[in-house]
């Protein structure tokens, strides 16, 4: 039996006992002989005793002696089978120990290994690296990781991860413990992917998009190289600033808006276009569409592109200007077309007025139809300022049912007898910040459109009026065409009619000047619808198929104001405008014929009259007749001196001098500039004499009191 057998062992212990015992005994038999019967049977019984004593413990160290045998077989089986190698090389770099799996990996036997030199399976390419890993490692005596290439035994490089320790060996030398991972699936994924991101960061260079990410805080978190091309940018120069840092102060509050509404909705997509500042200070148009992916843990912002579209805008600019110039020159023909058929008017009344050959003409008859055609005439010069929004009217709250119904009577009449108006109008109705004439006038105008594209037999158009959110303004066929609705309500105005409809190539054209697809000569109505629209900040939308009618809708802003009744001005009373005769009056006008005009009819009305051709002169007639002037008639513009500069200059000769500015442009263009000296009234040309008799009666009045 081996030495190592627990058996054996205890057999030998107890020989040696016995030996000993024996031994003893024969040293000192005097001593057993003394001994008594009961002393002698007592220690046999405790003899005994330990015997079994012994004999369990030598049983517990026998079970002891196998649990170590078998740990220590399962620890090598599992120090051979690891799924990693292990490795034990001496501070030289001596393989001292190795498992199974390092044997594998080096692709050599473990007796081939033990006493070889671990830099002998390590790649050429790799031996500096190891030197130095293996110099830190016994160095610092600290944990140390690396990677490298070994070659295995036939040749084909295998990547490893080299995790090593050192402890101290038997005699206390220090060993380096090194642990070898096979990483080679790894680095082959990682190539693979370093392969992939080349290639997409070579495509992402080279399209024509700059890919942009944006946090929930509108930062940049990621630009594409491409920016720098584009724009000159380097992405680290806008990576961790503002997305919004380089647009155009005129873009800004719509783009911040934009992107403020695509952070709130997940997944939500949109698309805008602003200006965008490069780097040498330029601005270039760009075209930006983004989805936001807030919720996606690899994108957590906003994922967008945005390209270069200044070519496109120049060329929509070119496009958009031919179409001015088209319609413009539509306009102008039509308005000399008016102009002339009124001034030809004009002109024959006048003759035959002023003419002694032609007998039995009354000359008040012709006078009154040439006035009349100079008030027609001077209705389209209103109506094309209405288009462009230049207006007068004063806008105050108003209920648009209202309106509606008050025009319906009118309305009514006007329509063919084949036509029927069938009307929704709540009441009370949406409130609205307008000029109750304009709405007037832009319901004639749309009623108007509607009936004229009716056909023949029996014809329906509906009036409604009701509120919608502006969310539901339709987002096409929208004029202005770059209408932004407010976050409000809106008033919606609509008329439908089912009549022949429009071509999609018309659609465009509806509300230019002068554009019509019926009469030679009309085109006015919708452009004033337009007008109106725009000066109280809505929008039009159309919607129509041909040979299915039409239905227009006008939105108004809605405000919280209640709406009260119309302010009716007071009426000009017969003769009013001749209750102060006898008061001297300068005409300040820079137009000859216009300034005899005038200064004749104030002669006739009983006042004296001095004129002057612009403000210069006038500052020298005042200085030579200040004491007789009573009130003073000015022009706005005029050469070397305009109408505000001649107001300043006359009232530091006169402080109280009464002062009526005239000008062609709106009140509230004129009115407008910041001037410290403000007239006592404003009238715009052209206006009727007993318009301007009336306006120097009441500030003459005024000024007495």
């Amino acid at each position: 039996m081996s030495s190592n057998d627990p058996q054996s062992g205890a057999a030998e212990l107890r020989a040696k006992a016995d030996a000993l015992i024996r031994g003893k005994t024969a040293q000192s038999p005097e001593h057993l002989a003394a001994l008594s019967h009961e002393t002698t049977k007592a220690m046999l019984h405790e003899l005994e005793v330990h015997q079994i004593e012994l004999e369990l413990q030598n049983e517990e160290l026998r079970r002891a002696q196998v649990a170590l045998e078998d740990s220590r077989a399962r620890y090598f089986d599992l120090y051979d089978q690891a799924p990693v190698g292990y490795v034990t090389v001496s501070k030289p770099g001596f393989i001292l120990e190795a498992n199974l799996t390092a044997c594998t990996l080096l692709g050599a036997a473990r007796s081939a290994l033990v006493s070889q030199l671990f830099s002998r399976f390590v790649l050429k390419e790799d031996q500096d690296p190891y030197y130095l890993f293996r110099k830190r490692l016994f160095a610092t005596d600290e944990p140390q990781i690396g990677e490298l290439r070994i070659s295995k035994r036939d040749g084909t490089p295998c990547w490893v991860q080299l995790a090593a320790t050192t402890a101290p060996d038997a005699d206390g030398a220090p060993v380096g413990r090194i642990v070898l991972t096979d990483i080679t699936e790894r680095k082959q994924m990682e190539e693979v992917l370093r392969s992939r991101e080349a290639r997409q960061g070579k495509m992402v260079s080279n399209i024509g998009d700059v890919i942009v990410i944006i946090d929930h805080e509108g930062i940049n978190r990621y630009k594409s190289p491409n920016v720098e091309k584009l724009f000159g940018w380097s992405p680290e120069e806008l990576v961790g600033f503002g997305t919004l840092d380089k647009v155009h102060p005129d873009d800004l509050d719509s783009a911040r808006k934009f992107v403020g509404a695509l952070l709130e909705a997940p997944n939500a997509t949109g698309t805008t276009e602003c200006r965008y500042q490069c780097k040498d200070g330029s601005y270039r148009w760009v075209g930006f569409t983004g989805v936001n992916l807030l919720h996606d843990p690899d994108i957590r912002g906003l994922l967008g592109n945005y390209r270069d579209i200044t070519e496109r805008k120049h060329l929509e600019a070119l496009t958009l200007q031919a179409q001015k110039s088209e319609s413009l020159g539509r306009m102008a023909g039509a308005i000399a077309h008016h102009f002339n058929n009124k001034l030809q008017v004009v002109m024959l009344k006048l003759e035959l007025a002023a003419t002694s050959e032609v007998k039995n003409l009354p000359l008040v008859e012709n006078l009154s139809e040439a006035m009349q055609s100079t008030r027609e005439a001077a209705e389209v010069s209103k109506l094309l300022l209405t288009y462009l929004g230049e207006t007068q009217d004063k806008h105050e709250p108003l209920d648009v049912s209202e309106v509606c119904l008050g025009s319906l009577s009118l309305l009514r009449t006007a329509l063919p007898v084949n036509v029927d108006l069938e009307t929704d109008l709540p009441s009370p109705g949406p409130i609205i910040n307008a000029s109750t004439n304009q709405i007037r006038q832009a319901l004639t105008s749309l009623m108007t459109n509607a009936w004229e594209s009716l056909g023949e037999g029996r014809n329906l158009i509906r009036l409604s009026v009701k509120t919608v959110n502006a969310a539901d303004i339709p987002q096409t066929l929208r004029f202005p065409l770059d209408y932004q609705a407010k976050e409000t309500a809106y008033a919606c105005l609509e008329v439908a009619d089912a009549g022949g409809g429009i071509a999609a190539e018309d659609m465009e054209k509806l509300f230019e000047p002068f554009f019509t697809t019926k009469f030679i000569g009309r085109g006015l109505g919708l452009p004033v619808v337009l007008g109106i629209v725009g000066s109280s900040q809505g929008v039009v939308t159309v919607e129509s198929k041909l040979g299915r009618g039409s239905i227009f809708r006008v939105f108004f802003p809605m405000t919280a104001e209640a709406g009260r009744p119309k302010s009716v001005p007071v009426p000009v009373r017969p003769g009013a405008e001749n209750l102060r005769q006898g008061t001297t009056v300068l005409v300040v006008e820079d137009d000859e014929d216009l300034r005899d005009a005038q200064a004749l009819m104030l002669e006739l009305s009983g006042h004296t009259v001095l004129t002057a051709e612009d403000g210069v002169a006038a500052l020298e007639i005042f200085r030579q007749h200040g004491d007789e002037i009573g009130c003073v008639l000015c022009d706005i513009v005029m050469p070397r001196m305009n109408g505000w500069e001649t107001l300043t200059a006359l009232r530091q000769l006169a402080p109280d001098l009464p002062v009526i500015l005239l000008s062609g442009y709106s009140e509230d263009q004129v009115m407008a500039v910041d001037q410290p000296e403000r007239p006592q009234a404003f009238l715009r040309k052209p206006c009727e004499m007993k318009v301007l008799l009336n306006a120097i009666n009441q500030i003459l009045t005024k000024k007495q009191k």
